[in-house]
């Protein structure tokens, strides 16, 4: 299966992926940089404003700013930065769009086979991979022990990476040849 490009080196316009977000301190924003998280944040990245577990994004909204941030991805407007701001009705649904869009829609160009549930989910990923791979595809694997791209392993750090890091580990799949991906998803 040939592979199309899986990085994007152009600003992606927020205003044509979602055409039905609202705009504050400018018409539209291009990004090519994005984190939901404060402390990566560096020249020219868009923070995406996501509700945690523990904490709201709103509260990182300063650092990320600090930081270089110079636009945000939000569900409402926060009057008090001074940047471009995106507003969506689901700012988490829209950073993993947004991270897709950016790394090259790499799960276009993968079969991807996710697993869930409370238990098990780490021995049916690596069955799958095993299976997938004695048939002879290459297959790449996304779990809580390791992150395989088909030709590197590295430590996973999380079970599910966040909508950036899984769309950039998509991406180095189909770069490194992969056509076929098994991806623990933490319910």
């Amino acid at each position: 299966m040939p592979s199309r490009m899986t990085t994007v080196r152009y600003p992606i316009s927020l205003r044509r992926l979602f055409p039905q977000a609202s705009f504050v301190g400018c018409a539209d924003i291009g990004v090519q940089n994005v984190t939901e998280h404060s402390a990566r944040c560096q020249d020219n990245t868009l923070f995406a404003v996501l509700p945690g577990t523990r904490t709201h994004g709103q509260s990182f909204i300063a650092e990320a700013i600090g930081r270089g941030a110079n636009s945000l991805l939000l569900e409402h407007p926060d009057p008090q930065a001074n940047v471009p701001q995106c507003i969506v009705p689901n700012a988490r649904a829209a950073y993993a769009e947004l991270c897709a869009t950016l790394a090259g829609e790499p799960s276009h160009d993968l079969s991807v086979i996710g697993i869930t549930g409370t238990n098990g989910k780490t021995t049916v990923s690596w069955l799958l991979r095993s299976i997938m791979r004695q048939a002879g595809h290459r297959t790449g694997l996304l779990g809580t022990i390791e992150y395989d791209d088909s030709r590197q392993i590295v430590p996973a750090q999380l079970t599910t990476p966040d909508s950036n890091t899984l769309s950039q580990s998509l991406a180095t799949m189909v770069a490194s040849g992969a056509t076929h991906a098994a991806v623990e998803l933490s319910s």
